[in-house]
């Protein structure tokens, strides 16, 4: 029972990681295409 929990545990970590990963790309392709946008 202890081992499912530390699995759990290990797969809600990645989630998470995975998550902000797709968040911050997101963000840096926003702010490349607002610089570019600005520099026009």
């Amino acid at each position: 029972m202890r081992c499912f929990y530390f699995l759990v545990n290990y797969l809600y970590i990645f989630i998470i990681c995975y998550i902000m990963n797709l968040l911050a790309t997101r963000l840096l392709e926003q702010l490349k295409t607002e610089t570019q946008e600005f520099s026009k």
